[in-house]
């Protein structure tokens, strides 16, 4: 039963983020070309920020922000396109945004190692009971 309401609790966690990342993900990919983008990313950045409901989403609207520092104007055929100065994964990953699993690491070796304590108590517990028939 404990395993069941883990499991549960993991991925309820789980999918809130998922659910985040796909929020930031549809909000960053309404725009059809890099020019658009470039052109819109004020607006973008405005909407990130006003839309971020949850917790999830806020911690990716806040590593949004700091990633839209690093961009830098670069001009191509007369078009002032936007470029990154600094990768995304140094913003945007998993342990910054408190995305990783965290203490739910230990969760099945936890799991394990009860499950191994308590056989091998079912074990003593029936082999005591054979011996003093």
């Amino acid at each position: 039963m404990s395993l069941l309401i883990a499991s549960f609790a993991f991925w309820r966690r789980v999918n809130k983020q998922r659910r985040a990342i796909l929020w930031l993900w549809r909000e960053i990919s309404a725009s059809t070309n890099e020019l658009e983008f470039s052109r819109n990313i004020d607006a973008l950045g405005a909407k990130i920020a006003e839309n971020a409901k949850s917790p999830q989403q806020r911690q990716l609207a806040h590593a949004w922000t700091e990633y839209r520092e690093t961009f830098v104007p670069h001009e191509e055929d007369g078009n002032v396109i936007l470029r990154n100065a600094v990768r995304p994964s140094t913003f945007l990953n998993v342990e910054d945004l408190g995305f990783g699993a965290g203490a739910w690491r230990i969760a099945p070796g936890l799991f394990v190692t009860i499950g191994l304590f308590l056989t091998f108590l079912g074990l003593i517990s029936a082999r005591r009971s054979t011996v003093r028939r």
